[in-house]
């Protein structure tokens, strides 16, 4: 299955806090991600306020909140803004396995640590099903995940490919796979790659 991973049910870490202080009003960025990362916020519309009109950027800390604007209506205003967000560049310049078990470790309520191989899968996905059955069938111990409408499993996964290079929005063939620690995607063999997780258990 190919898809957009940007674009799977996931709740996101970034917030915009909206409050009032006084005559002015504040917005703030709060992250609950295990990650620092960096934010980009603007606004589409604006009535009644001055505003800069380029994005603003901020590095949030992980459980930590920025302030990026105050501003000071007179009489009536009204607004609406977007913002994006991606991994600092100085979590991107950090050890991938380091960033893998700072995430894992967020997800232990879900992830079992003693598993060598999780499996990352997707309703209606045939590559994932291929995978899982021939680790059933070889009796192979693993995890199984099932990212459809778990906002918190997608999340994962999606943090996990962010620190592995993937940028959001970017199409990958399913399963996600972790083996070892180290993260796999869009094998294009997947009957060749699924062989090389292990062989049939003796007794």
């Amino acid at each position: 299955m190919l898809l957009s991973w940007g674009c799977i049910a996931q709740e996101n870490p970034i917030k915009i806090i909206e409050r009032s202080e006084g005559n002015m009003v504040i917005f703030e960025v709060k992250n609950s991600d295990v990650l620092e990362r960096e934010v980009t916020f603007w606004f589409n519309e604006i009535k009644g306020f001055r505003a800069p009109r380029k994005p603003l950027k901020v590095v949030v800390a992980s459980g930590k909140t920025e302030r990026i604007l105050e501003i000071r209506p007179k009489g009536g205003y009204s607004y609406n803004y977007g913002f994006t967000d991606k991994l600092s560049k100085a979590t991107l310049s950090q050890n991938k396995e380091e960033n893998t078990q700072k995430i894992l470790s967020q997800a232990e309520q879900f992830i079992k640590s003693n598993k060598e191989i999780i499996v990352f899968s997707k309703d209606g996905c045939p590559r994932c099903h291929l995978t899982t059955s021939y680790l059933l069938d070889n009796e192979i111990d693993f995890q199984f995940i099932n990212i459809t409408e778990d906002k918190e499993k997608a999340r994962l996964m999606r943090n996990l490919l962010e620190v592995n290079g993937v940028p959001r929005g970017k199409e990958i063939l399913m399963p996600v796979v972790l083996v070892n620690g180290k993260l796999t995607h869009t094998h294009k063999d997947i009957k060749k790659f699924v062989s090389t997780l292990g062989t049939k258990k003796t007794r």
